[in-house]
């Protein structure tokens, strides 16, 4: 996807975001007393959505193009006609503004997945950290990760709908995708630790940039395991994974070198270990461990004592 950059606030777009929230709560609060007077639907007040608090919006906020996005469904809310009951085949009954809102949801969605999609299609698909020849574009496990999703509201019975406008809304939440990531990390390490994989497979899972995890998970066909009882059959996976996740942090660990500015023949030395070496001595030196692999500052201020520590090896 796109980098998004985080929102530099305005003055103008706060005063934009009090005008819209003024907006949409005057509408509830219009149609709430409504309700209570039977001039609007009684069925129809539970549905209506909660006011919202400037400052809550304010604070859930990360870029302006959410900012953007969030402030046309409010004004979308306050067209004539948003707060009309819209009814399925199957009996589910809900605002005119939801369905609206979660098609428009769905398009932001697919949008995402084509990003996605077109960001990883290229990319090589990875065996033990080496390339395969094969580009991700023609492995049939990203094509289904990123179909389009559809929403048919007219198929849906009321939990069901319930249900899927939830899941929707998730799904384009900047925030929510972010805690995907790292739930989607957490659980790995977790079925590491459980079958009792090398602690510093765990450590280097633990310490790679997110997103670096995110892309070997999705591109490296040894990345994924399950449940072994033979125990050839689980030193092999071992050293599998040893392969996977040493050639990423070595990867990470070269572009913090050279982020440093440490000598070229140095440099070389570190790509030239194996897997197996550097994941030793990554855990065995004084100076640099996993939990310092990407930290550059780290690297420039310890390059003497870094240097002499490595340099017997290397």
């Amino acid at each position: 996807m796109p980098k998004q950059y985080p929102i530099r606030w305005r003055e103008s777009d706060l005063k934009e975001v009090e005008r819209v929230v003024r907006n949409f709560n005057a509408k509830i609060y219009r149609l709430r007393k409504k309700a209570d007077m039977g001039t609007f639907l009684p069925i129809l007040k539970a549905q209506l959505p909660e006011t919202v608090k400037v400052s809550e919006f304010v604070d859930g906020i990360g870029t302006r193009k959410q900012l953007n996005r969030e402030l046309n469904k409010l004004k979308r809310f306050s067209r004539r006609g948003s707060e009309e009951m819209v009814i399925s085949s199957r009996g589910s009954k809900t605002l005119k503004w939801y369905v609206e809102e979660a098609k428009e949801a769905t398009r932001i969605l697919n949008i995402q997945k084509a990003h996605q999609r077109k960001a990883l299609q290229e990319k090589d698909v990875l065996s033990r950290g080496a390339k395969t020849g094969t580009k991700v574009a023609d492995f049939t496990r990203m094509q289904t990760e990123f179909r389009p999703s559809r929403v048919n509201y007219e198929n849906l019975s009321q939990k069901e709908w319930d249900l899927k406008r939830r899941w929707i809304d998730r799904q384009i939440d900047p925030l929510f995708q972010e805690q995907k990531k790292y739930s989607m990390r957490a659980n790995y390490i977790k079925g590491l630790e459980n079958m009792g994989f090398s602690p510093d497979i765990v450590e280097i899972v633990r310490n790679l940039p997110i997103d670096k995890f995110v892309e070997i998970v999705q591109t490296d066909t040894e990345g994924e395991f399950t449940f072994i009882y033979d125990p050839i059959e689980f030193e092999a996976k071992e050293n599998a994974l040893k392969d996977v996740w040493g050639s990423s942090a070595k990867d990470e660990f070269v572009k913090t070198l050279k982020g440093a500015r440490y000598p070229s023949k140095f440099v070389k030395g570190v790509e030239n270990l194996t897997e197996d070496e550097f994941m030793t001595l990554m855990s065995t030196q004084t100076n640099g461990h996993f939990d310092n692999l990407t930290d550059v500052e780290f690297y420039r201020t310890n390059k003497k004592e870094i240097i002499a520590d490595w340099g017997v090896w290397l």
